[in-house]
């Protein structure tokens, strides 16, 4: 299960809409924060193994809210990253060819806005996995008749 997640092109295709202040200010960041986290490696990382996944399921959930409060400034191209960022979690979609794409009416946060929907797409999946053994499927529970 992929939750809003990091695409290894992301940062590329990020970049292809940011003026050079806005890459610096980016960039800035990267580096305030390299210590606990090192994205530009991660992505470099991931696009090594990216489309390797094996025979299983893949549910990708798409948080689809831009946060006009990320601290970006007025003139950041939110709306257009926004947009790349929904054609990455697509691309995310097609590494399966039986890939659930769910597109969540939330922040990036999506287990924080919505756990509900979260919990009902992991059970979603184990009822698939193995409807008769999943303690949470409704055709293995114990009921009282």
């Amino acid at each position: 299960m992929l939750i809003d997640a990091s695409h290894p092109a992301q940062l590329e295709r990020f970049n292809a809409h940011m003026n050079e202040a806005q890459l610096a200010a980016e960039q800035e960041w990267f580096d305030e924060v390299a210590e606990i986290l090192d994205l530009p490696t991660s992505m470099l990382q991931a696009a090594a193994v990216y489309g390797d996944l094996p025979a299983m399921p893949l549910i990708v959930i798409t948080a689809t809210k831009v946060d006009p409060n990320d601290g970006r400034g007025a003139d950041f191209p939110r709306e257009a990253i926004h947009a790349e960022w929904l054609k990455l979690q697509e691309e995310h979609a097609r590494l399966r060819p039986d890939a659930r794409h769910v597109r969540a009416s939330t922040s990036h946060y999506v287990h924080a806005d919505d756990p509900d929907l979260v919990v009902s797409e992991i059970t979603r999946m184990l009822e698939t996995l193995a409807p008769t053994r999943n303690p949470l499927s409704q055709a293995s529970r114990v009921t009282d008749a």
